[in-house]
């Protein structure tokens, strides 16, 4: 075989056994791009947060750890405006004190409406407390069951010993089954201090507080239960979890 052809197969012979494959095509060279790749993903990544964190932060904005959510001054100031007007002692609340949506409800133990809609509330508050305040107002719907106004007493007598979310989940499970023993045996079975709680429904202590809550519906407009006041905009009827959601942001845009 000639000197020259020997030669051409030797490299033929060579290049099949990648011996001078491209490094780029080599095993470790397909690794190392593909790290490669996912380094620069990463620095823009990180870069695009680090400017967009810089920008709310000269802004003033608060970034809230729970929710992954910034707030700005402004929906600061608004939060501690609706909590100092609608926020009383004895209404009960969940959520944050220093809220970026502010929901007051008026609901009725009696309303189906108000009970299919807990769920979506409590999956809500569970999932955006650290932003959100809500505050139970009572609006009993006296037309529908004859214990209706009984009912919010008693949520408000187990509010007294600081149980009443608790003793409000027993009245939307058990509605529709009111009677004023049932009221004093639901608290027994949350272990209530009974004489404290039985006194406080017999003598109908709190009446005078829900009342006030029914005027002050009224005087709202409130059309009805469950009627939720959001950041001050009336929104009656039920409000489902995604909806919420889309409050929320619209707020937070």
């Amino acid at each position: 075989m000639p000197i020259d052809k020997n030669i051409k197969k030797r490299l033929a012979d060579a290049l099949a056994q990648s011996y001078f494959v491209p490094w780029h095509k080599r095993w470790w060279g397909k690794v190392s791009i593909v790290v490669a790749v996912f380094v620069v993903i990463f620095m823009a990544y990180f870069g695009y947060i680090t400017v967009d964190n810089i920008r709310y932060l000269a802004k003033g904005y608060v970034y809230d750890n729970s929710s992954g959510l910034w707030i700005s001054p402004e929906q600061y100031q608004e939060s501690q405006r609706l909590t100092a007007e609608f926020m009383k002692d004895d209404d009960p609340w969940l959520g944050s004190e220093n809220p970026v949506l502010f929901v007051v409800a008026y609901e009725s133990f009696t309303c189906p409406h108000c009970k299919a809609n807990q769920e979506d509330l409590h999956n809500f508050l569970t999932k955006y407390g650290s932003i959100v305040l809500l505050i139970a107002k009572d609006y009993p719907a006296e037309g529908i069951d004859p214990f209706a106004f009984e009912a919010h007493l008693a949520a408000a007598c187990a509010n007294e010993q600081d149980r009443y979310w608790e003793y409000r989940d027993l009245l939307f499970e058990n509605q529709g089954d009111f009677s004023i023993e049932n009221f004093k045996e639901w608290a027994r079975d949350i272990n209530l201090n009974e004489s404290q709680f039985n006194v406080c429904l017999d003598n109908k202590k709190f009446s005078h507080e829900i009342r006030q809550d029914v005027a002050e519906g009224n005087q709202l407009g409130v059309p009805g239960t469950p009627t939720y006041v959001i950041n001050g905009a009336m929104v009656p009827g039920e409000i489902p979890f995604s909806v919420w959601e889309q409050i929320l942001s619209v707020v937070i845009k």
